[in-house]
């Protein structure tokens, strides 16, 4: 008989379902884990640390703003221990609906760090359309999805939860970093993680420091 996914590993990570983080969230703990999106990075943490979640996956660094200072405000306080840390390649995609015609789409959509790192692309391939800031990758998916319009700048892992057509690359930058917790972004659980050592990598030191002037 299988094994109920209520035996699994708890997940907690940095959502919605569908950006890097939930990219790096399926690398390395692969399918055997029950997977929960939320809101916040203090959520994940939180979710931890009341034990309503076993591990957590957070962004530590990303290419255009570097370390995630809401990851390391987390980190401080935290009674969670690092585990490991998963570098997922980000790769931009300019996605649309499997039917959408090109001439007609008027709004290009994405999370406003990726408009920044496709900027370049977007100025020499579509320099006339609009472009607009949304919350996430995930969400300018979600929208491309529900109108043929839109176009969205995401990851392959949004095109595949929203039945997306990747029309082009449009962007490949350095890797994110998530910690194990953070494309774009680490994952991380208590102590007793110590009892499961399939989850544990090689052993690495993170400082954080502040100064007081």
């Amino acid at each position: 008989m299988p094994e109920s996914k209520s035996h699994f590993p708890s997940v907690a990570f940095l959502g919605p379902s569908g950006t890097f983080t939930h990219a790096a969230a399926d690398k390395y703990f692969g399918p055997d884990v029950c997977l929960s999106s939320v809101a916040t990075i203090d959520e994940v943490f939180a979710a931890v640390e009341s034990e309503r979640a076993e591990f957590g996956v957070v962004p530590v660094e990303n290419s255009t703003e570097g370390a995630v200072n809401n990851t390391q405000d987390c980190l401080v306080g935290t009674s969670a221990n690092i585990i490991a840390e998963v570098v997922i390649p980000i790769e931009h995609n300019f996605l649309v609906q499997n039917q959408a015609k090109l001439e007609d789409i008027s709004l290009i959509v994405s999370h406003r760090q990726s408009l920044a790192q496709c900027r370049d692309w977007l100025a020499k391939h579509w320099p006339q359309i609009t472009k607009r800031e949304v919350s996430s990758n995930a969400e300018a998916a979600r929208l491309a999805s529900e109108d043929a319009t839109v176009a969205a700048i995401a990851g392959e892992r949004a095109a595949d939860l929203y039945g997306l057509n990747i029309e082009s690359k449009a962007s490949r930058i350095r890797p994110i970093i998530v910690r194990v917790f953070s494309s774009s972004q680490m994952a991380w659980r208590r102590e007793q993680a110590r009892t499961r050592p399939l989850f544990w990598s090689t052993p690495k030191t993170s400082l954080v420091l502040y100064l007081e002037c």
